[in-house]
């Protein structure tokens, strides 16, 4: 195999398994769930909509920037590469920010747009409470894994380590939570 084919699959490989975690994370709130009534099951599927939305919006942008940063390595200019780092990152927080105002502060309204039932819009506005708080989080986790590794010879993998463990625990925050709330149910 020739050295461009292993460069290639180095770099998709980690992002083909970033994108499965992202999207099983879902998949495994469905499964803890899965206990609890249809509506509740409903009502995660249907708000976890608006994280599908984020997701869009963080990929689109983080491939954008990258494509950037690529362009600036081959010219050697640091400088820009930090830049669209900083750029992305802002932009992406930014984004965030607004998806987790959404979820958080008008979580019913945000369901109407996915589901008419209002037992599902009440399940899926509590979930969304809740798993909002991730969507900063998860904004910094995307942009930093998308940061290509080699500019900073080897800086950057210690730092996105650091934004994968804290991310870590946030999720554990989150899982805790859930948890709780399912036990506040009887279940």
């Amino acid at each position: 195999m020739n050295d461009f084919y292993k460069k290639l699959i180095s770099i998709a490989i980690p992002i083909a398994t970033q994108q499965l975690i992202v999207s099983s994370l879902n998949l495994v709130d469905i499964f803890m769930i899965s206990t609890l009534s249809n509506e509740a099951i409903a009502g995660v599927g249907a708000a976890n909509k608006l994280f599908f939305l984020l997701n869009l919006f963080l990929f689109g942008m983080s491939s954008g920037s990258s494509i950037l940063t690529a362009q600036f390595w081959g010219a050697k200019d640091i400088k820009s590469i930090k830049k669209v780092y900083g750029l992305s990152l802002t932009f992406a927080m930014a984004g965030a920010l607004l998806f987790t105002l959404l979820a958080v502060m008008v979580p019913s309204q945000v369901m109407r747009v996915f589901t008419p039932d209002t037992a599902v819009i009440e399940e899926g506005a509590s979930y969304l409470r809740i798993v909002g708080l991730s969507y900063i989080f998860t904004s910094v986790t995307f942009v930093t894994f998308f940061r290509p590794q080699e500019h900073q010879q080897g800086q950057a993998s210690h730092v996105r380590d650091d934004h994968c463990h804290f991310h870590e625990h946030v999720l554990q925050l989150g899982s805790d939570l859930r948890k709780a709330r399912i036990q506040s149910h009887g279940c």
